[in-house]
């Protein structure tokens, strides 16, 4: 059935795209984003869930019987200079059903748009935003906290690029296509944000969920991730 397939099927979209990200070494977005894909894919991994990861230049592979060549990829992924998450979206829509939990940087309205596009079927679809708009550095780091930039998609609203028209958001978009969608910060917790994406009553925008614990950096990479213990509700 079909919901058996999708059950045992995920797809971890991650955005790498230069442009959509802030913040320098690991306490940036893009380490975030990392991060977060570190955590949900050992977490699905270890559920059995046979987990396929993509990113916005198109490449997908899946994890693999273990979680280790998830991670040791992870571990080398760099930013692109993709303007557009087009040929990852193309990767979605011919990998089949599954579950779609895509981790992202700066999303303007009409990628948002493509976003929810690429999803077919029943399967349940997340999305993880980053608030590029006030992303700070490590608070007590040796840089101390950086000001929030513009991210350069338009408007920024609540943190993240809207329409140049003031029209709806990226979260805004994927909530009204039936997305679970959180909009996460640089103080985040992942545990915390992984448990509150993939509870039934989410079911719609969480602006701005935060908690006390940092993101992963880099050099953690290939430890594993905190959340592999929480418990998935299906």
């Amino acid at each position: 059935r079909e919901e058996q397939r999708w059950h045992n099927r995920a797809l971890l979209l991650l955005d790498t795209r230069r442009r959509a990200h802030v913040g320098r070494s690991a306490w940036s977005s893009f380490e975030f984003a990392v991060s977060a894909v570190a955590s949900i894919g050992v977490h699905l991994v270890g559920q059995g869930i046979e987990t396929r990861l993509i990113t916005d230049t198109g490449d997908a592979a899946p994890a693999g019987p273990a979680a280790e060549s998830l991670l040791e990829r992870l571990a080398v992924v760099q930013t692109s200079r993709n303007t557009d998450l087009s040929s990852g979206l193309a990767a979605i829509r011919n990998s089949g059903q599954g579950q779609v939990i895509a981790i992202t940087g700066a999303l303007s309205a009409e990628q948002a748009r493509q976003l929810a596009a690429s999803h077919r079927g029943t399967a349940p679809a997340m999305a993880l935003l980053l608030d590029t708009g006030n992303w700070t550095a490590e608070p007590t780091g040796p840089y101390g906290a950086t000001a929030a930039r513009e991210a350069p998609s338009g408007r920024i609203e609540n943190g993240l690029p809207g329409s140049r028209e003031g029209g709806p958001t990226g979260a805004d978009v994927l909530t009204a296509a039936g997305w679970r969608v959180l909009v996460v910060t640089s103080r985040t917790s992942l545990a915390d944000a992984w448990r509150e994406l993939h509870s039934p009553a989410t079911g719609g925008l969480r602006r701005r969920f935060t908690g006390i614990e940092a993101p992963v950096p880099v050099s953690a990479r290939l430890d594993p991730p905190a959340s592999a213990a929480t418990e998935e509700s299906a």
